[in-house]
Parts: structure tokens; C-alpha cells; sequence
């Protein structure tokens, strides 16, 4: 095993070689942090389709009054909830 730096003595045959630091790579590079994102979320969803009972959650996005957004966050806060596990309750009283 040599410095990284030494670029004149040669690597012996059979010799352990050092390690890269980090995760290893799933292809020729390492995965953005977009991908490993996208990558995490497509895996939740395949579990939830796999196991109907399991929460699966997803982005929705909606166009609303800011009076209606700043009434939804104040219900929330005083409930301890968030935005979303609000909407969650007000859509399975309907």
C-alpha cells in the first residue's frame, strides 16, 4: 500500500488497496440528492401498494384563498398537527 500521493513506486500484486470513503456508487457515479430522493419516495410508494395498510404518503398541491391557507395553519397548530395530517382528518369526515 502506498500514499496516494506517490506516483513513482508501483502497487505489488495481491497488496490491499485502500477504500474510497463514502457510500459506494449504484452505477458510474455517485446519486444526486434528487435521486436518492426520488429514489426513496418511488420505493415508499412500491411498499404501499404492496401493503394496503401502510401510509403512503404523496404531494398534493392546491390553490387556495390565503384567508383559507392561514385558517388551515392556525387549526393545525392548535390541534399539533400538521397541514397535511389536518386535510387527512377533514377529507375522511366527508
Amino acid at each position: 500500500m502506498r500514499q496516494i500521493e506517490d506516483t513513482k513506486t508501483a502497487e505489488l500484486p495481491g497488496m490491499p488497496t485502500a477504500k474510497k470513503r463514502g457510500r459506494p456508487p449504484l452505477g458510474e457515479r455517485a446519486m444526486t440528492a434528487a435521486e436518492r430522493q426520488r429514489a426513496s419516495r418511488k420505493a415508499r410508494f412500491q411498499a404501499g401498494l404492496k401493503n394496503m395498510s401502510l401510509t403512503t404518503p404523496v404531494q398534493f398541491n392546491a390553490m387556495v384563498d390565503i384567508a383559507t391557507r392561514e385558517k388551515l395553519k392556525r387549526v393545525a397548530a392548535e390541534q399539533g398537527l400538521t397541514m397535511g395530517q389536518l386535510l387527512d382528518r377533514l377529507i375522511e369526515q366527508l
